[in-house]
């Protein structure tokens, strides 16, 4: 097998994978999207992951600020307030009716 063959089947398998992982991706989001359209349970499930991860990140950066850790912190306090603030913000501005 010369050099070229091998990367015309190197070539041919990525683009494969990458048509798999498109279809599966594809899947996934309407899959998703059924759920978030047809299921008040699942939005709030979904809303009350999003509020907790939100609140984690908070607790996380005021125990490393504790630790002396200011960067990661910082980074932390920001993400998490950034978080509940888009998920207040959705709260407030898109309700469903």
């Amino acid at each position: 097998m010369t050099e070229h063959e091998f990367d015309q089947k190197v070539e041919a398998a990525a683009q494969r994978f990458e048509r798999r992982v498109e279809h599966a991706a594809s899947k996934l989001d309407n899959g998703l999207t059924g759920a978030w359209n047809c299921s008040r349970v699942f939005r709030t499930a979904s809303r009350a992951a999003s509020f907790a991860a939100g609140a984690g990140l908070l607790l996380a950066g005021r125990h490393l600020a504790g630790q002396g850790r200011d960067a990661a912190a910082a980074c932390c306090f920001a993400l998490g307030a950034a978080g509940l603030s888009a998920e207040l913000a959705t709260l407030v501005f898109l309700r469903r009716k």
